[in-house]
């Protein structure tokens, strides 16, 4: 999650009355958390001063925070203030909510070139780079928001989410524990501890994670999916169906939620089911890889499945995490040419995967 938008105000150029005392109205509703009047206010205001920059930020403003499509608004704020480090950010914020990441980024880097030390604008930037996959980068943005910050619970909380993608979760966990204890209502921060603590394997304490998620928020669709994959992991899979299903009513294009969906049924025994959940993820979002794994099982225990078809989607399935992978660039091992050379297949359950099945002739 970035962090809410951020408002500074310089106004060194003489206005009407009346327009100035309209600004510190909106300046002040805002800072009571008085969105829609912020955002009748500015929009009578961006109607009648169109080249005012400051009104259009804090209209946008006040529509992220109604839950409005407020993209168009911080362009145009950005645009009008060109020099304003917090309308570059926001406008950052937005732009990786709608998934353009790269617009995104560069509008964080601008907001950065204006303001080096803007603590909002590396914490936006961290957020956006974990969306595109560059967790070390995103780590260091964070840090630094945070050396700025330290009671900046959005970077505590976006630190812990790229150190949970770089595997490291026993120190992602406490990014987690210190962002609730400055905001104890921060849902997201207990869904991403739900998910750290799940990766410890400490699932029952992952399970109450995710219950006071939504404790706050029933109709957080990320935490009934990850709430059903824990409890396919302990076995309750009535409950995973449920949370599965709940997830899917309140998104219908989550992929992940048709993915989890698909492995239940396919626990028990409902193929039919589990391919149909599969292919409703694939189609909307084709280079999941975590279904292609799930499908290569399924394959396994199908009668008409052509030797061919298996063939190319081991291989669709081993480009597919050759793009994705992040190859190392160190090596530790011992470089000595003398050495004994051991090689070894590592997988946490060769035993009953499709690689494993496709190897036993090979190595038996």
């Amino acid at each position: 999650m970035a962090a809410r938008p951020q408002l500074t105000i310089s106004m060194t150029t003489p206005k009407p009355l009346n327009l100035q005392a309209a600004l510190h109205q909106a300046v002040n509703a805002l800072e009571t958390g008085r969105y829609a009047e912020v955002e009748v206010q500015t929009s009578l205001l961006v109607g009648q001063h169109p080249d005012l920059g400051l009104a259009w930020k804090l209209l946008g403003i006040s529509l992220q925070a109604l839950g409005k499509d407020a993209l168009p608004v911080l362009r145009m704020a950005a645009k009008l203030l060109p020099d304003d480090a917090a309308a570059h950010s926001n406008l950052g914020n937005a732009l990786r909510e709608s998934g353009q990441l790269g617009d995104a980024t560069a509008s964080c880097r601008r907001a950065l070139s204006l303001h080096p030390d803007y603590a909002q604008a590396l914490n936006n930037l961290g957020a956006a780079l974990v969306d595109l996959g560059l967790f070390d980068e995103a780590e260091t943005y964070c840090r630094r928001a945070l050396l700025l910050d330290s009671s900046f619970a959005e970077a505590h909380n976006n630190l812990g989410n790229a150190l949970t993608k770089l595997g490291q979760f026993e120190g992602a966990e406490p990014c987690y524990l210190v962002a609730l204890i400055l905001n104890p209502a921060y849902t997201e921060a207990h869904n991403n501890l739900g998910n750290a603590l799940k990766c410890l394997g400490r699932f029952e304490q992952s399970t109450a994670s995710y219950g006071k998620a939504l404790a706050l928020n029933f109709d957080y669709a990320e935490a009934h999916n990850n709430l059903g994959n824990v409890q396919q992991v302990l076995g309750q899979l009535d409950n995973a169906l449920s949370s599965c299903r709940r997830a899917l009513e309140l998104k219908p294009d989550f992929a992940e939620a048709n993915n989890n969906l698909g492995y239940a049924f396919e626990i028990l025994g409902q193929l039919d089911r589990a391919l149909a959940s599969y292919h409703r993820a694939l189609r909307i979002k084709p280079d999941f890889a975590a279904v292609r794994n799930g499908l290569l099982f399924m394959h396994n225990y199908l009668s008409d499945q052509p030797a061919a078809a298996m063939l190319a989607e081991a291989k669709n399935f081993g480009e597919l995490v050759a793009r994705q992978a992040r190859p190392y660039t160190t090596w530790e091992n011992n470089r000595k040419p003398d050495r004994c050379l051991k090689i070894g297949i590592v997988s946490a359950d060769l035993w009953n995967h499709p690689v494993g099945y496709f190897a036993e002739n090979v190595l038996a």
